[in-house]
């Protein structure tokens, strides 16, 4: 039998996947069973008779249960599409050393759990991952930097089967899209929508060739590093709903391909960069929540925000009780200065008046003068304004 492609896809089919994939089916390259309504698991013999199996689709159904061991046989797999199912367990240690050729692997929202294998980045020709909306925890691998496949471009002498369009729908900048023939310059990191923790690993700086990076919705801390910025073909970057913090680094104003940001609620602080691509994002939404920043688009001057400040640069949040403290105590001195400065003036006057005889009598020849001058001054006013008012 000759069968390559068997493409079942958006239908109604329903019940449990046939359990009959071995040497009988010898040459099969694509089975698409997505868009359907089947249920149980994943057949333990798919994959067993040492099929060609390149392309499995089984997203959009109501499968269930683990991953199966059965899937180590298919070691010329190029994409593995599992999600929007009801699937569990933790994702396999053993993709790394059996799917060696996977490219595409989509796990989008099941039910996996555990953390996300370090193993996963010797996947050298892995374009696409998307682990997103599970219950995936611990933090992101740093050697999901080794990605080689989101460093180099695209080698676009590589096709697929001439009966089969090979096929991902993803969502990159707020919408879902079908790719097929730009397929191949195609590479994101999805991990939305998870339980990680920990900080960004700087080696993801790396993938010079990575289109999309979505890492919202989970509890990620500590700065965003600025390797961020040599991801020079990134196109979209969602960092929204985490616990992020300190400054954007400005090593992303050279992101000249950036076209959808999104920061909101976060921690980030200082001032937003004003250079680049920066300068089109006068949505003030993706800035949302991060009560630290100022600057444009925000309606927040930095000057201001600069001012309000305490003068440890380490202080989080401003004490007020401190800071009137230090207004009341910067006044206590400032009155005592000038009080002390005029005893110390008048004492020094008295004691010129003392020792000095010829200046002790001027003084007061001086003050007497002025004396009898001010009465004559007031007599006659005093006269002048009695005969104006008879």
């Amino acid at each position: 039998m000759h069968l390559r492609v068997l493409d079942l896809s958006h239908n109604k089919i329903t019940g449990v996947m046939p359990d009959c994939w071995n040497h009988s089916h010898a040459n099969l390259e694509v089975m698409d069973f997505s868009y359907n309504n089947l249920h149980g698991s994943i057949p333990a013999s798919t994959c067993s008779g040492n099929i060609p199996l390149t392309y499995l689709y089984l997203n959009n159904n109501n499968l269930s249960g683990e991953i199966p061991s059965s899937l180590k046989g298919c070691g010329w797999l190029s994409t593995l599409d599992l999600s929007y199912n009801n699937m569990n367990g933790s994702i396999p240690t053993w993709f790394a050393a059996n799917l060696s050729s996977l490219q595409f692997l989509q796990l989008h929202a099941n039910m996996f759990t555990g953390s996300i294998p370090p193993e996963l980045g010797s996947l050298e020709s892995l374009q696409v991952i998307d682990l997103a909306n599970n219950h995936l925890s611990g933090a992101i691998p740093h050697s999901l930097g080794n990605f080689t496949a989101m460093k180099t471009a695209p080698d676009l002498s590589s096709a697929t089967i001439e009966s089969y369009m090979d096929h991902i729908k993803a969502n990159i900048k707020g919408r879902v899209d079908n790719y097929d023939k730009i397929l191949l310059l195609l590479t994101y990191i999805d991990l939305s929508d998870n339980e990680l923790s920990g900080e960004i690993p700087e080696e993801i700086g790396t993938l010079s060739y990575l289109v999309s990076l979505k890492l919202f919705r989970n509890h990620l801390s500590g700065k965003l590093p600025k390797e961020i910025g040599n991801m020079v073909s990134l196109e979209s970057l969602d960092l929204s709903m985490n616990n992020l913090s300190g400054s954007i680094p400005q090593s992303m104003v050279e992101l000249s391909f950036l076209s959808h940001l999104n920061l909101s609620y976060n921690n980030f602080s200082g001032q937003i960069p004003n250079r680049g691509q920066f300068l089109t994002f006068q949505d003030q939404s993706i800035y949302f929540g991060n009560h630290g920043l100022c600057g444009l688009p925000l309606n927040v001057s930095c000057q201001t925000y600069q001012s309000s400040q305490p003068p440890n640069s380490q202080r989080g949040v401003l004490d007020d009780d401190d800071d009137d403290d230090d207004d009341e105590d910067e006044s206590v001195w400032f009155y005592s200065g000038i009080a002390l400065g005029f005893v110390l003036g008048l004492c020094v006057v008295c004691s010129i008046l003392l020792l000095n005889r010829k200046w002790r009598f001027a003084y007061f020849r001086y003050v007497d003068d002025s004396y009898s001058s001010f009465y004559v001054f007031v007599a006659v006013n005093l006269g002048k304004i009695g005969r104006e008012s008879s």
